[in-house]
């Protein structure tokens, strides 16, 4: 997925199939990575850079079946709550 992060930054996520999710950040070298879980249209983020156990919750507002916009359920993580909240992912084809 194509990302453009909620402080307008850009980059890319890869959900993998075995449960783990990763994003890197255009001009960085630098990625954060860890477990996800989808439950309905609730997504669920364990990271590296928060804590691999500290688990954050954010809605998929789903426009299409290749866009989705991420607000905010709960995450005290600051720095991953300001890039999610308000992220907006365009899946890559």
């Amino acid at each position: 997925w194509k990302v453009t992060y909620g402080t307008g930054h850009t980059g890319h996520v890869v959900f993998r199939n075995e449960g783990t999710v990763e994003a890197t950040f255009d001009g960085e070298v630098w990625k954060v990575g860890g477990p996800y879980k989808v439950e309905g249209n609730t997504l669920s983020i364990s990271d590296s850079a928060c804590g691999l156990g500290y688990w954050c919750r954010y809605t998929a507002n789903w426009y299409s079946d290749d866009s989705i916009r991420m607000t905010l359920i709960a995450d005290t993580c600051t720095g991953r709550r300001t890039d999610v909240n308000g992220s907006v992912l365009v899946r890559e084809r």
